[in-house]
């Protein structure tokens, strides 16, 4: 059982640094947590969960309407941040994400796209993310 007097809507970013529970997380939002918030990187909640691979958290803001294209200061996407974490598995996210609208050539400050980064870190196994399903997306 969680102590209520110490769930407040912006501790959501909080939870969201430490691999936060989807019960957790749903109940802030219920009491008013706004997932659209951002922390001094210019971060939503859902660039948290991304980078955390925790699919469960991701999918349900994603339900929720947060923006998937969303930058933050280095003007990376969600997505982006997904392709990097996702390296290590947890493919599914990225797909969930880019099936909902996530722009996987949107470019960042530096000039990368989700998409390049992903075929950068993903070396040789391309097919995991890249393969026939997702040449609809590029």
């Amino acid at each position: 059982m969680y102590n209520k007097s110490l769930l407040t809507p912006k501790r959501l970013q909080c939870i969201m640094e430490k691999k936060g529970s989807k019960a957790l997380v749903k109940y802030l939002v219920e009491h008013g947590a706004d997932i659209q918030e951002e922390n001094w990187k210019y971060e939503t909640p859902l660039f948290n969960a991304c980078r955390n691979r925790n699919e469960p958290i991701v999918n349900y803001l994603v339900d929720l309407g947060a923006d998937l294209n969303k930058e933050n200061r280095d003007g990376d996407t969600s997505l982006f941040i997904a392709f990097i974490a996702c390296s290590k598995g947890r493919e599914s996210i990225i797909q969930y994400l880019i099936e909902h609208g996530a722009d996987i050539n949107k470019e960042n400050e530096y000039g990368m796209t989700p998409f390049f980064q992903g075929m950068f870190l993903w070396k040789g196994n391309h097919s995991k993310i890249f393969g026939e399903t997702w040449c609809r997306y590029i």
